[in-house]
């Protein structure tokens, strides 16, 4: 559901096209694993966080499937039920769950495994953005240390480790300068991700602090002297904070 979209991907570089408004915004793969994938950067240490339990095999998108429950070790994280084609290991749904209750479900209605690819199709697709126009975001890779922060390490919920980190363009009102710049720092347990981003704080811009829940995804907003710290993350709130607290300038 949501705003219609086509995303392409060619090698490294994702291509997303948004019809209504007629842009397209190419930038990098985002390192973060995205459904149908599920694993990213700290797989060796999943069994440490997650009990696996296999449950009773369904029926997904026309396909057999087995199904695996991913129960979180500690109040860091969600649980995951995940469906794999039996035949293929293809993941065709995975659920994001509280106590048994599903808070985000992504997943296959319709899929077609097996056949061959369209060549022509791939093709018509990266035309289709002709008349759009054209976003390329600026993306540096960086680390927060030479950003001048640092992360306490002791604070952090247990089992995320350092993805990436990226610092992006960000046009802000009324900034003289053109552009200033955020900071988007990426931690995963091999499972679930967290974003923290850092930017200068904006009164026009930056009206409230709190916490705003969409599904399994919670973003944390607090003002810090005179920076604005957003997290977002499939984690609960208390994850979230952590990560704030765990934040410190370095002098």
């Amino acid at each position: 559901d949501g705003e219609p979209r086509s995303m392409l991907r060619i090698n490294d570089e994702v291509r997303t096209l948004w019809p209504r408004y007629r842009v397209a915004v190419i930038e990098p793969a985002d390192p973060r694993a995205a459904f149908p994938a599920l694993v990213s950067g700290n797989e060796k240490h999943i069994p440490e966080l997650y009990e696996l339990h296999l449950q009773p095999a369904q029926r997904i998108a026309g396909h057999d499937a087995d199904r695996l429950l991913l129960k979180a070790r500690d109040d860091s994280r969600f649980d995951h039920v995940i469906w794999a084609d039996h035949a293929t290991g293809l993941l065709l749904r995975v659920d994001v769950q509280l106590a048994g209750r599903t808070l985000e479900s992504s997943g296959f209605s319709d899929v077609n495994i097996g056949v061959k690819p369209d060549a022509a199709a791939v093709y018509n697709e990266l035309h289709r953005a002709d008349g759009f126009r054209i976003v390329r975001p600026a993306i540096e890779h960086t680390k927060l240390d030479a950003e001048g922060w640092a992360m306490q390490a002791s604070l952090l919920p247990p089992g995320f480790l350092a993805l990436d980190c990226v610092r992006r363009a960000l046009d802000l009102p009324g900034d003289s300068a053109g552009q200033a710049k955020v900071l988007q720092a990426i931690w995963s347990d091999g499972i679930t991700h967290v974003s923290l981003f850092i930017e200068p704080f904006q009164p026009q811009r930056h009206r409230s602090e709190g916490l705003t829940v969409i599904g399994a995804t919670h973003t944390l907003t607090r003002r810090v002297n005179d920076m604005w710290l957003t997290a977002v993350g499939d984690v609960p709130p208390a994850a979230l904070a952590q990560f704030m607290r765990a934040l410190e300038r370095k002098s």
